[in-house]
């Protein structure tokens, strides 16, 4: 599995030894895995600026911060932790802290045992579903060497069950939807999760719509190809050529060009009477008005005919399938449903051929986990 998004670490850690160390350190784990986005601060007010502006996957984050003085109001990292909780904007926590063995935790606090097992409650509270863990540094150590057994003890897939990062997964019909870190399960028979799953595994490509039946659901091919030469062995060998190879009696780019004019005739039309002081501005008009309605006439007879054609009905059984999906997804996961809508959009291109394409492509890019 892996993402064409960075996994994002905000590394929040005041020695700058450590912090160069641990960075290292995170690097590896994601190497030749995904690109890693490591935001490095040194303090609680820059991590919680951070959090404020922007999302990440996971937060690295040690306690004490430089505090040596529980009275002197300097934040900590339990700030960091709470004002991370509040926000939403972090998946997981992994806690890298010398606070058990600190020669002053009786002066930063009072039994600083029980105060420790308070923060792990604590982290276990704010991050629910495993998604926080304690590890401490041994400060009779290099932070290099606590560095390499951090990493034997965080393995990538420990990290990533902490961040709980956004994944479509299925087992048979039954679907899992993991996005921003909220759960939901369902059993959906259609085709419309494996579309929006393809899409999502597929982003940012345009996808064309029988390219995405093929791929994911070939059995149904058959059906978009009734009163086609196109045979549907044919169609599975020349896959994403199958528009281009099935033919129609129209020139793609001729009918974009004529939708083109149908929404510049009212504009025109405005311009020519704008402009008209002699008297002839009617005469344009009619004219126009003609030509608007032979181009009106026009793409009524082609979309007609293009209806019936193989790519026409596929953008049909996609579109209605993920339609399909999302109402019913909506009840378990809103969340995903408005996202997905405002991600994915059509687009009808005559390059080469007729096609109807689908795109999820979300701004700013969301981190997927995929197989």
């Amino acid at each position: 599995m892996t993402s064409r998004e960075a996994f994002r670490v905000l590394l929040v850690e005041d020695d700058e030894r450590w912090r160069a160390a641990l960075k290292t350190m995170y690097q590896a784990i994601f190497e030749s895995f995904c690109d890693v986005d490591i935001v490095p601060v040194y303090d609680a007010e820059q991590a919680c600026g951070q959090l404020e502006r922007s999302s990440f996957d996971l937060m690295s984050l040690d306690i004490l911060l430089g505090k040596k003085d529980s009275g002197d109001g300097q934040m900590t990292g339990v700030d960091v932790m709470e004002f991370a909780a509040r926000t939403g904007n972090c998946g997981g926590v992994v806690v890298i802290s010398g606070l058990h063995d600190d020669p002053d935790i009786e002066v930063v606090f009072e039994n600083g045992e029980l105060q420790k097992m308070k923060l792990v409650d604590r982290l276990v509270e704010l991050f629910k579903e495993g998604r926080s863990t304690f590890i401490p540094k041994s400060l009779s150590m290099s932070p290099e060497d606590n560095a390499s057994v951090i990493r034997d003890i965080l393995p990538r897939r420990r990290l990533l069950k902490l961040a709980m990062p956004n994944r479509i997964t299925h087992v048979g019909d039954e679907w899992t939807i993991v996005y921003k870190r909220r759960k939901a399960t369902m059993r959906a028979t259609g085709g419309g999760m494996k579309y929006i799953k393809y899409l999502v595994d597929e982003r940012p490509r345009l996808c064309q719509a029988l390219d995405i039946v093929l791929n994911t659901n070939p059995a149904q091919i058959g059906r978009f190809l009734q009163g086609h030469s196109v045979t549907i062995e044919k169609a599975l060998e020349i896959g994403k050529e199958i528009s281009t190879s099935t033919p129609f009696p129209y020139d793609a780019d001729d009918y974009i060009e004529l939708r083109k004019l149908k929404g510049q005739r009212a504009t025109v039309k405005r311009q020519i009477r704008a402009l008209g002081l002699d008297g002839d501005s009617d005469k344009e008009i009619k004219k126009l008005e003609e030509r608007g309605i032979w181009i009106k006439v026009k793409i009524e007879q082609i979309e007609k005919d293009l209806e019936k054609t193989p790519w026409a009905r596929a953008r049909k059984h996609v579109g209605q399938s993920i339609n399909d999906a999302l109402a019913r997804l909506e009840t378990f996961h809103p969340d995903f449903c408005s996202h997905f809508a405002h991600a994915a959009g059509w687009s009808f291109s005559g390059r080469g051929g007729w096609t109807y394409q689908l795109k999820y492509n979300p701004d700013p890019p969301v981190f997927w986990l995929f197989d």
